[in-house]
């Protein structure tokens, strides 16, 4: 079977034989280095050499003037970022013009199979420069080198004329699982589709998202819950709909849903119970953006909610992802939940010669001094208790914003009494404590009894 025959089966007939492709290839492979053989292709080389040295020079002479020309637009951003980008890869279409010329002139000077390698050259350089111009406007830098790699390869095969045989190529090569065919040809259709459908999924979901937030009266919860609900469905139709359109019969996934189901019983149970309670807490909304919480020793404000994990801002700044179970199975102390106040309690003592009363308009006057303390309710100054070295008082007080700390306002009060007390001479009693040590009796040692003198007789020994 010759080329021709090959490529009038198309990419939808009948699987081909491995061995007709090879023999058609290497027919036009030989085909094709035979027609290079020839002192014509030195000239066309040569040609395209030098349009590419002129194409770098002038690119490089025009591009300055008008891209100073270009910043000039105003309140047009994306327009200007469109011919920026295109002014980038100015040189391939200078190329392209260059190598068109000279293709028209070879044209007129000898055959038109003498102008073959040119004629390409100035298409390639022109898919180029057009490809890396709309890769180049893609902000996903992922699918940006996807598109630019899968858009020049296709444009690069069709030039050369070489796209057809290989897609037919791709189609010969596939195997059959029961009643389907499944070939190289169409995994990599499947894997283009839904890439450009999940791209456009996440893009829909993006504008609706915003769309919520902006034009909806939606609670902080809401919105996260209707965003990532809208992305999530987006994102399934995408995937069931690449699937479909290539031919995929998706009643087979009847029985892949219910392994996976068990697979997430059994061995994704920590996963699916933070995905569940991401639900639960979106739902019943019992913490949202910009609450204060306390979890265990953690305190903190939080930040986002996500399908897996809580993002908390802590005090410190560090920021902490913690698993959403754990927001469901354990306590939460949620400082603004119903109501953002928050209650303060000062603690201090003074000694027992100050007068309660002045003390107590004291304490007062300081809360006073404090932006964030609110007046409704009022702050109280209470006696509690007369203690063993002073008299015990606590300051209450009322704050409404609990995400902007609560150690940092009880030290501006305890720093703004120290100095109130100060200035009236009313001391901070401290504990004292008196030890006496009792000095034990001194025992005076034993006497003892001296022996009895020994007497001696005249030679010198002694009797008994």
């Amino acid at each position: 079977m010759r080329l021709s025959e090959i490529l009038a089966a198309g990419i939808g007939g009948a699987p081909q034989n491995w061995d007709k492709l090879v023999n058609s290839w290497r027919d036009t492979t030989v085909n094709s280095l035979t027609n290079l053989a020839s002192v014509w292709t030195i000239y066309q080389l040569a040609i395209i050499l030098v349009a590419y040295i002129l194409a770098r020079w002038l690119a490089g002479r025009v591009e300055a003037p008008i891209e100073a020309r270009l910043r000039g637009i105003k309140n047009q951003p994306g327009l200007l970022r469109v011919l920026v980008t295109l002014l980038r890869h100015i040189d391939s279409i200078i190329l392209a013009a260059i190598l068109t010329v000279a293709t028209l002139a070879l044209q007129e000077i000898t055959w038109p199979s003498n102008s073959y390698i040119v004629r390409v050259a100035a298409h390639l350089a022109l898919a180029w420069g057009l490809v890396s111009t709309i890769s180049r406007l893609i902000r996903n830098r992922a699918l940006s080198k996807l598109f630019a790699a899968t858009g020049w390869t296709i444009a690069a095969l069709s030039i050369v004329g070489w796209l057809m045989p290989v897609l037919n190529a791709m189609d010969a090569a596939a195997i059959h699982i029961g009643n389907n065919r499944i070939s190289l040809l169409l995994a990599v259709k499947s894997f283009a589709l839904m890439c450009v459908l999940l791209w456009g999924a996440s893009v829909l979901g993006d504008f609706l998202e915003r769309r919520l937030r902006d034009g909806f009266e939606l609670s902080p919860t809401m919105q996260v819950l209707s965003g990532k609900l809208v992305r999530w469905i987006l994102i399934m139709m995408a995937v069931l709909a690449s699937l479909s359109a290539v031919g995929v019969d998706l009643t087979a996934f009847t029985v892949l849903s219910g392994a996976i189901g068990i697979g997430i019983g059994f061995g994704l149970q920590k996963l699916a119970s933070n995905l569940i309670s991401g639900i639960i807490i979106l739902t019943d909304r019992s913490i949202k953006p910009g609450d204060t919480i306390t979890l265990g020793d953690m305190r903190g404000t939080i930040n986002t909610l996500n399908a897996r994990y809580v993002s908390v801002l802590t005090l410190t700044g560090a920021e902490l992802l913690v698993p959403n179970e754990r927001f469901v199975t354990e306590t939460v102390v949620n400082w603004s939940f119903s109501n953002r106040r928050m209650l303060l309690e000062v603690p201090f003592g003074v000694d027992y010669r100050s007068d309660p009363h002045h003390v107590r308009q004291i304490a007062l006057d300081v809360v006073a001094t404090i932006p964030r303390a609110l007046t409704d309710p009022p702050p109280r100054c209470q006696l509690r208790a007369f203690g063993d070295s002073s008299l015990d008082f606590t300051l209450m007080l009322w704050i409404d914003d609990p995400e902007r700390g609560v150690n940092n306002i009880k030290s501006d009060i305890l720093f703004g009494l120290w100095d109130a007390f100060k200035a009236e001479n009313i001391a901070i009693p401290y504990p004292h404590r008196e030890v006496i040590l009792h000095q034990a009796p001194v025992t005076p040692p034993p006497t003892r009894t001296p022996a009895p003198a020994a007497h001696t007789n005249g030679n010198g020994h002694s009797h008994d």
